[in-house]
């Protein structure tokens, strides 16, 4: 098949984490998740390291999540299952199905992608109850790297915006969706997003990354592909945004693995996402930031 499935579909509707909490001093006890890393083959060991661990301490520092005990064996289960299997890549309802044995409500996922000095960290909070992102918290950053310091502070920046922006879908919609530019773009608030209200057609990833960065409308020439996180959230608001189709749509984000011949796309018919040659075609839609 044309296009390779790394994991389940993210169905198009919103679920929270589903799990009971406990007053503890008048404060709900902190949800319990556990973290998994998954890297190309360009990113280093230490690296690696050092990104797992600055997400456990960034995430242990709030208010509302707790690492399970034993997130480290955890994570050495998952990396012999990937070893086990030829493809080398476990998907992410195998991912939570285990975390859920190791007692986890939420697993933290994180893909980090290296080339040419610059280090890419794309990550995600999948409840274990419905084995989904759970909307809103997806977040990402890049940037070169000359030390741990460069890479603690690209963790952060991701992990900052996967934990700012809204668990719910209700509050994500801006009422500037009604002023007069509603029938040129529709404004996701929670995730600083506008997108365009149709699709600029379909082709090989190098012509429609080519149209989003042509496109002025509006009067603003920041238009892009939206990144794999920021398509997944497009996918989860589709029947609010509009105008999308059944087929596939890529995004900005490459599949580091093939060193930028693999771009990451979604399916807008069953959710799924998974990568494509470059070469082949799919459909694109254009976002931007909000503008005042």
């Amino acid at each position: 098949m044309r296009k390779i499935f790394l994991f389940i579909a993210v169905l198009g509707y919103m679920l929270q984490i589903q799990a009971q909490t406990v007053q503890q001093d008048g404060k709900p006890e902190r949800r319990r998740i556990a973290v998994y890393i998954t890297a190309s083959e360009s990113v280093h060991s230490d690296a690696k390291r050092v990104v797992n661990n600055q997400i456990i301490a960034v995430l242990n520092q709030t208010d509302k999540y707790v690492l399970i005990e034993r997130n480290e064996d955890f994570a050495k289960q998952i990396d012999n299952e990937r070893g086990i299997q030829q493809s080398g890549n476990v998907r992410d309802d195998q991912i939570t199905d285990l975390a859920k044995e190791f007692g986890a409500v939420a697993v933290c996922i994180a893909d980090l992608g290296f080339f040419m000095k610059e280090l890419s960290v794309d990550m995600r909070m999948v409840s274990v109850t419905t084995k989904t992102i759970i909307p809103g918290r997806t977040g990402s950053s890049e940037g070169s790297i000359n030390g741990v310091a460069d890479i603690r502070k690209i963790v952060d920046n991701a992990t900052a915006e996967m934990l700012s922006t809204s668990s719910g879908s209700s509050n994500s919609v801006s009422s500037q969706n009604n002023s007069a530019n509603s029938d040129k773009w529709f404004i996701l608030e929670d995730y600083n997003l506008m997108v365009m209200k149709k699709d600029v057609g379909s082709g090989t990833w190098s012509s429609i990354n080519q149209s989003c960065k042509d496109i002025a409308l509006g009067g603003y020439n920041d238009w892009r592909l939206p990144t794999q996180s920021e398509l997944a959230i497009l996918y989860l608001e589709k029947d609010e945004i509009g105008g999308f189709t059944n087929d596939w749509y890529w995004s900005s984000t490459p599949y580091y693995n093939y060193y930028f011949s693999y771009y990451w796309a979604q399916s807008f018919s069953s959710g799924a996402q998974g990568y494509d040659y470059s070469n082949n075609t799919n459909r694109g839609r254009c976002v931007s930031k909000i503008h005042p």
